[in-house]
């Protein structure tokens, strides 16, 4: 790690932080969290289900990929119905962080047109960008 990625009080920065992560390891944990998820739902142990559903939504590496799959898919550049989009990776490691279940209150979506190739107009759906991740599912009790 550079001197100019350690603040002065000897903690990484946020976006030296983002890009030191290992995404193959964070992939796989979360995968076996589903797996572990989908071995007790076919042996019909709700009660495990639900723990591991808690412990997944909780996970510091469920958050991770949940932010990394919402910036890196199509709709990334789109900003939300709160106006803000996560480009950088102090932005990404902070909404990772910020991720929580507690005080979670949807926003209502917008709805606007979008003139695309050789058609008229075409109707989007905006959410706000906490409201795409695949995490924010589990505000239902369902898992990634």
């Amino acid at each position: 790690m550079t001197r100019q990625a350690i603040s002065q009080c000897g903690v990484p920065s946020a976006s030296s932080q983002w890009s030191s992560i290992n995404w193959h390891q964070v992939e796989e944990d979360v995968f076996r969290f589903q797996m572990r998820i989908a071995r007790a739902v076919k042996a019909q142990r709700w009660n495990k289900v639900r723990v591991l559903q808690r412990l997944l939504t909780r996970s510091h590496q469920a958050k991770l990929l949940a932010v990394k799959r919402v910036t890196s898919n199509r709709g990334r550049n789109t900003p939300g119905i709160d106006g803000t989009r996560w480009i950088n990776p102090q932005q990404k490691w902070h909404a990772a962080m910020s991720l929580s279940c507690r005080g979670y209150r949807a926003q209502p979506l917008r709805r606007t047109y979008s003139k695309k190739y050789r058609k008229n107009n075409v109707l989007l759906t905006v959410q706000d960008y906490a409201q795409r991740l695949p995490a924010g599912s589990s505000f239902e009790g369902k898992s990634i």
